[in-house]
């Protein structure tokens, strides 16, 4: 009688956790989200060269951390949108600025990209870690080394 119990209890569980499986949509593929992230990157070093803070912005959770590393003789590390906000402002539109990711990993709703920057021959490298929020991915943390 126990035995029959405990077989019955188990296949439920089974049952309820493979229709579980079963309702619940794939996410996307890391190949997917890397090429999501990849067009992001190059947005934002778009969105940097004019001069378009705000929708460069866009792109950053609001409570984001960006740490500059002896970019130009600036080291600095700020949080929130009206610090980073502050902090581009004053760097000013670079003439051109190339992101060329080198490694992408992920791991569920957190992805990084790590990568080479250049601003007119001035190079560094950059990492970027990436939070999937509401749908959308954010950046969550952005260090630029000089």
């Amino acid at each position: 009688m126990i035995l029959l119990r405990f077989r019955s209890t188990l296949t439920a569980m089974l049952a309820v956790a493979m229709a579980a499986c079963a309702s619940t949509p794939p996410g996307p593929s890391d190949a997917e989200v890397e090429a999501e992230l990849q067009t992001n990157v190059q947005l934002m070093s778009q969105q940097v060269v004019a001069g378009a803070t705000d929708q460069m912005l866009e792109s950053f959770a609001e409570d984001a951390r960006m740490s500059l590393q002896n970019v130009n003789g600036v080291s600095t590390e700020v949080t929130g949108h009206a610090a980073i906000r502050s902090v581009v402002s004053q760097a000013g539109a670079p003439p051109a600025l190339s992101m060329t990711v080198q490694t992408f990993a992920r791991t569920g709703d957190t992805a990084t990209q790590d990568g080479i920057w250049d601003i007119s021959g001035l190079t560094g490298t950059f990492s970027i870690v990436w939070r999937r929020a509401d749908g959308a991915w954010k950046i969550t943390g952005f260090d630029f080394i000089g």
